[in-house]
């Protein structure tokens, strides 16, 4: 029931969002359910409509995904998951080909949910393949830090990655193997022990920007790097055994995070694309929103 109960919420963010932005209902109807669903239906027709590339299986459309299946969950119709399954088989469950490391894993989180929902090794084989390295220093195909944003993988830990954390409990309920969540704690804090702000509780978007300032002379957190931590983090909760000995440490970066987005938050609803500065860039920032609107209605 957690499960559902958050995906539910991640489907209700990106239609809130969608809300946000579009005269597309009338207001009497805006937040039902029936108003509600029709929107999702609006903004999911409109992507399949007009795809920001036909075939493709990068990190974009992986992250427009979780949000379907968030769809198939929060309604049941099969619609939905007809939808993942016929993108899923067309790339032949293969890893994403996103950025080097850790965002070829994106697109393999929908593999493993629908896994999860109609168990079949071949859809988790080519992911499963691609982590075998992921403990080897040495391994060509991965080699020191396998989640680096670099085309060697050996460089620049950066906050996005963590989007990907999920994958790990998911792999770890189909197989049973301890190994998936001893990489996730393995990559998940070494990221947060590396860039997440002690003082300020939100993430830099990577170790470049520990010691930078804008021209105001403030920190720079960017909004949609911190979005990929924040919405992150319930989706690996909803997968992980609660005695886990990482599920609380997960629990309180969510409760730091959450609290520190709250207080900057806008009265229009969105968030600034510099939390730390929102007169750096005074329009409204969305990807952000979308993220910290799921992760807060889940908390």
């Amino acid at each position: 029931m957690k499960y559902h109960r958050a995906t539910r919420r991640f489907a209700l963010a990106f239609a809130t969002l969608a809300l946000l932005m579009s005269n597309a209902l009338s207001k009497d109807n805006s937040f039902t359910s029936s108003g509600i669903r029709e929107l999702m239906v609006k903004v999911n027709t409109f992507t399949k409509e007009n795809p920001y590339k036909e075939t493709d299986r990068g990190w974009i459309r992986g992250t427009y995904y979780t949000g379907v299946m968030g769809a198939y969950y929060a309604t049941k119709d099969p619609a939905y998951f007809e939808q993942a399954l016929a993108w899923a088989e067309k790339h032949k469950w293969l890893l994403g080909t996103a950025h080097p490391g850790a965002n070829h894993l994106f697109a393999s989180m929908t593999w493993a949910e629908l896994n999860l929902l109609d168990p079949d090794p071949k859809k988790i084989q080519d992911t499963i393949e691609f982590l075998k390295d992921a403990d080897n220093p040495k391994s060509p195909a991965c080699g020191e830090v396998w989640f680096g944003h670099s085309a060697d993988y050996r460089s620049v830990i950066y906050a996005d990655a963590l989007y990907a954390a999920p994958i790990f409990p998911m792999l770890y309920k189909a197989t049973g193997e301890k190994l998936y969540l001893d990489i996730m704690d393995d990559f998940f804090w070494h990221v947060t022990d590396l860039i997440f702000d002690q003082d300020d509780h939100l993430y830099y978007r990577d170790d470049t920007y520990i010691e930078r300032r804008n021209s105001h002379g403030k920190k720079i957190f960017w909004s949609r790097g911190n979005g990929w931590v924040f919405a992150s983090i319930p989706r690996v909760l909803q997968h992980l055994p609660e005695d886990h000995p990482s599920y609380d440490r997960f629990l309180e970066v969510y409760k730091k995070m959450a609290a520190s987005l709250k207080r900057r938050q806008h009265e229009d609803g969105f968030w600034r694309s510099n939390l730390a500065d929102p007169d750096q860039f005074r329009m409204p920032e969305s990807s952000g929103t979308a993220f910290f609107t799921f992760g807060l209605a889940w908390g």
